[in-house]
C-alpha cells in the first residue's frame, strides 16, 4: 500500500538484480483487492514467479463488508519439481534452487540455462495483461488511471459525458504486463486528439502511457502529489470536481487548474522555469 501511487516504478520495474519481471495487479477497491489476492496466488503458482498486489492509501484505509467467495481457476500442470518429501530415501530427492544446479546424476540447467529459461518465460507472462476501458469509440480525449483514483476519474468522466464532452478512459488492471496494445488501439481512434495520465505521483505511470500511445496523440500528465498532513491520508486532488476540471481543461486545450497546495511553491516553479 503506497502513499498515493508514488511506488509505481518500484512496483513495476523492481529493485532487485538480474533479468526478471513480475506481474503487478492494481485493484480499484476492496472487493477487487480480495479477488486479486486469489488471482495473485494462482498466477504465481502458474508461472513460478512473484506477483505483487499494489494498492494505495485510500484502499488501505477503506473498510467494506464483503463476502469472500473462492474463485475457480483452471487446473495447473502437475508439479514434478516440487519438494514434497515423496522421493526421500530413494536417491532421487529433489532440490529447488535459482542457481540451476542439481544433485549428482540429475539433469541441470546451469546458471546460463536458468537465466535463459526465465527469459523465454517473460513473453508468455505478458499474455496475462488485464484492463478495462469505456466510452472510447467516439472519444476525443482518453484518460488513463489505475487503482483507487481510477474510480474517481471514471465518475468525473461520466459527468463530463452527460455534459456532452467526448471523453473516454482506460484503466490498467495489470501494471505489468502493461496494456500497451489496448492503449495503442484506443489512442489511435479516428477522433482522439489527446491522452491524459492521471495518477497520485509526480509522474510515473505517464511513462508507460507514452510508450503505449507511441506518438499517436500528445500525452499530458494531469495528476500530482497530494496527501493529508500525515502523508498517509487522502489529499485534496481526489475531489471529483477538481479531477473533472483538470480533465476538461485538457480536453479543451486550456491550462490545467492548479492542484491545492501547489500554489505555495509557485515562486520556486517560476524560478525553475526560468
Amino acid at each position: 500500500m503506497a502513499r498515493g501511487q508514488q511506488d509505481y516504478f518500484q512496483a513495476t520495474r523492481g529493485g532487485g538484480h538480474g533479468d526478471y519481471r513480475h506481474i503487478v495487479l492494481a485493484p480499484q477497491d476492496v472487493r477487487e483487492g480480495v479477488e486479486h489476492v486469489q488471482l495473485a496466488f494462482h498466477l504465481a503458482d502458474k508461472w513460478r514467479n512473484p506477483v505483487l498486489v499494489y494498492g494505495d492509501y485510500l484502499l488501505a484505509h477503506t473498510q467494506e463488508a464483503i463476502s469472500v467467495e473462492p474463485i475457480a481457476y483452471p487446473e495447473l500442470p502437475k508439479k514434478d519439481w516440487a519438494v514434497d518429501g515423496s522421493k526421500s530415501g530413494s536417491g532421487m530427492s529433489r532440490g529447488v534452487t535459482p542457481l540451476g544446479v542439481a544433485k549428482s546424476g540429475q539433469p541441470a540447467m546451469g546458471q546460463e540455462g536458468k537465466a535463459q529459461y526465465i527469459a523465454t518465460k517473460i513473453p508468455l507472462m505478458e499474455r496475462e495483461v488485464r484492463f478495462e476501458h469505456d466510452l472510447c469509440d467516439d472519444a476525443e480525449t482518453i484518460i488513463v488511471a489505475f487503482g483507487s483514483p481510477a474510480k474517481f476519474v471514471k465518475y468525473a468522466i461520466k459527468q463530463l459525458r452527460e455534459a456532452g464532452h467526448k471523453i473516454g478512459y482506460l484503466r490498467p488492471i495489470t501494471l505489468w504486463p502493461f496494456p500497451y496494445a489496448a492503449l495503442a488501439d484506443v489512442a489511435g481512434g479516428a477522433n482522439v486528439k489527446r491522452v491524459g495520465s492521471f495518477e497520485l505521483s509526480a509522474g510515473q505511470l505517464v511513462e508507460d502511457v507514452r510508450i503505449g500511445v507511441a506518438g499517436r496523440a500528445p500525452v499530458t500528465f494531469i495528476g500530482g502529489v497530494s496527501t493529508d498532513h500525515s502523508g498517509f491520508g487522502v489529499g485534496r486532488i481526489l475531489d471529483v470536481e477538481l479531477i473533472a476540471d483538470r480533465i476538461l481543461a485538457l480536453h479543451e486545450d486550456r491550462e490545467l487548474p492548479l492542484i491545492p497546495g501547489y500554489e505555495q511553491h509557485s515562486y520556486q516553479i517560476q524560478e525553475h522555469q526560468k
